[in-house]
């Protein structure tokens, strides 16, 4: 992602007309939604844009392709190795006067901000209440390569509506065969096992992943007053060394080099226990 503060991110976008965009309705929606528990007293729907891009191909074809998924307020970077597959989930809360200029506006904000157009790729729209939120993450994933995959998840990064992790993940893990999660803490972060315990939100997401990394600002060398800015660069670099790890041959024993090695990342990044990783605990 260019350089810019969760502030400017999350602050808005321009608005553009597009034709409307909402798929995979269900027969009978209106009076579902009139009595849906997710409407508000102001009527706006809580939906998502996922917008995807696929990476270009390995020279070796025997290396794992990756995928990083992350939502719309995320500090990881644009600047990933070209392999890299990438899924943005833009989310907001909608009024249906003016759901399709919305729309617009947040295919135009995922061309502008993380540097790959949805429409040139695929992309597919979720609106809270018309149809299963699982259907528009197959239909960006169908036209993946069968091959082993393996999804990497920024799961620090958030949206701005109720609509998160746990209730995409689920239909992630059925579309890949490695689901690994990865966070970072600003500052020197609370011990994991706390993170962990006091986040419904990470304690579910994580129930999703195969394993789970995660750093800090004291991890990347930073004190605690870096800002967004002065974090952006040892992080993105640590999450392209992670990819580069993680794409390797033999990968499922990547994982495992990844937890005996420490010094692979000279001291970057941790490997969660498995009770953890798994949320458990």
């Amino acid at each position: 992602m260019k350089g810019l503060s969760r502030r400017s991110l999350i602050g808005g976008v321009g608005i553009c007309s597009v034709l409307p965009l909402i798929c995979g309705r269900d027969a009978g929606t209106s009076d579902a939604i009139q009595h849906s528990p997710i409407i508000l007293d102001d009527e706006l729907r809580h939906g998502c844009l996922f917008a995807t891009t696929s990476g270009q191909c390995f020279p070796d074809d025997q290396a794992v392709s990756v995928d990083l998924w992350s939502f719309r307020v995320s500090e990881i970077g644009s600047s990933l190795p070209a392999s890299v597959g990438r899924t943005v989930i833009w989310d907001d809360v909608f009024s249906l006067r003016t759901l399709t200029r919305s729309v617009g506006a947040a295919l135009s904000a995922v061309t502008e901000w993380y540097e790959f157009d949805p429409c040139v790729g695929q992309f597919s729209f979720h609106l809270d209440g018309h149809g299963h939120i699982g259907l528009h993450v197959r239909a960006i994933n169908s036209q993946r390569d069968a091959s082993a995959s393996l999804a990497l998840i920024d799961i620090s990064s958030c949206g701005l509506s109720r609509i998160d992790w746990p209730d995409i993940l689920p239909h992630i893990r059925d579309s890949y065969d490695v689901v690994v999660g990865f966070a970072h803490w600003s500052g020197c972060g609370p011990a994991l096992c706390e993170t962990v315990a006091g986040n419904p939100r990470i304690r579910k997401a994580l129930a999703y992943c195969d394993q789970f990394f995660w750093t800090d600002d004291k991890m990347l060398g930073l004190d605690g007053e870096a800002c967004c800015n002065a974090r952006s660069l040892p992080l993105n670099s640590l999450i392209q060394d992670l990819v580069r790890a993680l794409s390797a041959k033999g990968f499922s024993l990547g994982l495992e080099k990844i937890a005996r090695d420490g010094s692979l990342f000279e001291g970057r990044l941790r490997i969660a226990p498995q009770a953890i990783a798994l949320g458990t605990s």
